[in-house]
């Protein structure tokens, strides 16, 4: 079947070409607004300029190195409508990072902005976004016949986020925009008279998949953030002069302006509900920001491979701890961590979330790494390490990755379990737990802290609150106390640094 992702976009559209698309707030004095009409002429002008350089039947990535502005969706989305692979990449990589990804990918070309790039000895075709976006622009005749391409061919590429080892580059297919249908209806409940806005930098997948593809499949109008994300009080001041219904971002940052804009947020009018995926969110997160707000959060849990799959909704009623159920048109199932079944696991039995492979969703693989590959697949089901039950209502509780299970005499640990019971100390801000390495043979329990604002917490009241809600085994035999938790740019605690930081050290 052909079928193309950004042609996809466009003819979704023809009835609105008048209609904003995209609200850009560089700062509260610099804002830009962009019509459909407007951003598909420019797809097509990137398309028909970078159309010269396409050899057909051949897999062509486009490195996008550039700030978190509007280019990198211009670009995004007129790489694909040319049938080349776009692989958006974040801002705040350093060189040495930059470097890797290159080597890995071997793009055809990059196309950069402001940003620095490492030495290239590759025949690499290299373009500077704006002086090139001046040329394209000035093209007046353009054939807007794209490059055909078909339902599994490949559309883009992101690379994971690494906390876990090297990243990996994950090629999602055209009909990736298909596999976006049950997102759109079951968790954003999206609709051409929403107004959404998406807190993340623009060159992020939750960013380009909830705030961009998803958004204009269904005609509404997005609303994205440059530099001004970095002053909090941004996202008050959006919510209260923009008709905003629809508010997408990550926990840390609902926390956060709870801490400090709670008041401004009860003058909010005409938002309709909330959304939150990259992190887990906690229960008394979700309580305070429902109480506050009057509007409903809803959760999803998600990886690179599928975006988000499980999620509350309107039509999903949230249980706080819970990410929700399956989204419907998913096949989805718990299966055995320790044997080769397939079978779904009894309710109550933690187990590995397993996606089938039908699902248009699914990544189409790994850019070379065949091994990686074989690992995350059993039979016809991916299996990509997050660990869940599944209640007698439907719901699944998220038990952590399947590589970060602690083993303490003989006995499977969840973090997150621990986790969850220290949350709950009134005196306890956030926590993070994971083995650090004290030697060469012994490993311990250690939970990262983060106390509430002026409390005086000691690491013997942490572990003798400990006692009195877990088994023996599973106390920290260490508390280390920490003004904020590291973190990655969806939010997710970055254990490895922890790790890095306090193996043999302690």
């Amino acid at each position: 079947m052909e079928l193309n992702l950004s042609e996809y976009i466009i003819q979704k559209n023809q009835s609105n070409l008048k209609k904003t698309a995209l609200i850009y707030i560089e700062s509260q004095q610099e804002i830009l607004t962009f019509t459909y009409e407007e951003i598909f002429e420019k797809l097509y002008k990137i398309a028909f300029y970078l159309s010269q350089f396409k050899i057909p039947q051949k897999d062509q990535y486009i490195l996008l190195r550039m700030p978190s502005n509007p280019n990198v969706i211009f670009y995004f989305l007129g790489s694909i409508l040319a049938g080349f692979i776009p692989i958006p990449i974040s801002r705040m990589l350093t060189k040495e990072e930059v470097e890797f990804l290159i080597h890995d990918a071997n793009p055809y070309i990059i196309i950069y902005e402001s940003l620095e790039l490492p030495v290239i000895n590759k025949n690499i075709q290299i373009f500077e976004a704006n002086s090139l976006l001046k040329e394209i622009y000035n093209i007046n005749i353009i054939n807007k016949k794209i490059y055909p391409t078909f339902y599994d061919d490949p559309a883009f590429m992101i690379y994971t986020s690494g906390t876990t080892g090297k990243p990996k580059g994950v090629i999602h297919a055209q009909r990736n925009i298909l596999g976006r249908i049950p997102i759109q209806k079951e968790w954003m409940d999206i609709q051409p008279t929403d107004v959404l806005l998406h807190a993340g930098e623009l060159n992020w997948t939750y960013t380009l998949g909830v705030g961009v593809m998803d958004v204009w499949s269904n005609g509404g109008t997005t609303i994205l953030v440059g530099s001004a994300r970095k002053h909090l009080e941004i996202w008050t001041w959006i919510l209260n002069h923009y008709p905003v219904s629809v508010f997408a971002t990550v926990p840390s940052l609902y926390r956060r302006i709870l801490k400090y804009y709670s008041k401004e947020l009860k003058s909010i009018k005409t938002l309709r509900h909330c959304l939150t995926a990259g992190e887990a969110l906690k229960p008394d997160l979700w309580k305070q920001w429902t109480e506050i707000t009057q509007r409903p959060l809803y959760e999803a849990l998600g990886m690179t491979e599928i975006s988000t799959y499980i999620s509350s909704g309107p039509n999903v009623p949230t249980k706080p701890g819970s990410p929700g159920k399956p989204q419907k048109g998913r096949n989805v199932r718990i299966i055995s961590v320790d044997s080769s079944s397939t079978e779904e696991l009894p309710i109550n039995e933690v187990g590995l979330i397993a996606v089938h492979k039908s699902d248009p969703g699914l990544m189409i693989r790994y850019l070379n790494r065949p091994e990686e590959e074989a690992l995350v697949f059993r039979d016809d089901w991916f299996i990509g390490g997050d660990l869940a039950y599944r209640d007698k209502d439907g719901y699944y509780w998220f038990q952590g990755r399947n590589n970060d299970l602690m083993k303490v005499f003989g006995y499977r640990v969840s973090p997150l379990e621990i986790e969850k019971i220290l949350e709950q100390h009134p005196y306890i801000h956030e926590a993070s737990v994971c083995e650090i390495q004290k030697n060469k043979d012994i490993t311990l329990i250690t939970a990262f802290v983060v106390r509430e604002q002026d409390h005086t917490l000691t690491e013997n009241d942490v572990i003798n609150y400990c006692k009195k809600h877990l088994a023996d085994y599973k106390i920290p035999r260490r508390v280390i106390f920490l003004k904020e938790l590291p973190r990655n740019n969806s939010g997710k605690v970055l254990k490895n640094l922890l790790k890095k930081e306090y193996d043999f050290k302690i």
